[in-house]
């Protein structure tokens, strides 16, 4: 997988992604938000946050995500709130910029 940025994820904000907690039964999220880019002489970073149904795992790690457009992804999620409208994760990307 070629390294997506923070804008192609942008053009999905509001999409549907399936996250394989468990290899077999995927769970759909909503690609809910994708926060500003912050930038500084040596490092970018960028997060997005899923929201999955109230009963989702709350399992953290790096889940196989599928989704129509962006295709088969590996991404490291972290699940941060739960409430009735369901599960948040969050993906953090952090990119240095000097070489």
């Amino acid at each position: 997988m070629s390294e997506l940025s923070r804008d192609e994820f942008a053009e999905h904000q509001g999409t549907k992604f399936k996250i394989f907690f468990d290899g077999e039964n995927p769970v759909e999220a909503e690609l809910f938000e994708v926060t500003e880019l912050r930038q500084n002489r040596i490092q970018e970073s960028y997060s997005l946050v899923f929201l999955a149904p109230p009963d989702a795992p709350t399992l953290t790690g790096i889940r196989k995500m599928e989704h129509e457009n962006l295709g088969s992804l590996e991404i490291a999620i972290s699940p941060f709130k739960q409430d009735e409208k369901g599960t948040k994760f969050e993906a953090v990307f952090n990119r240095l910029l000097i070489e």
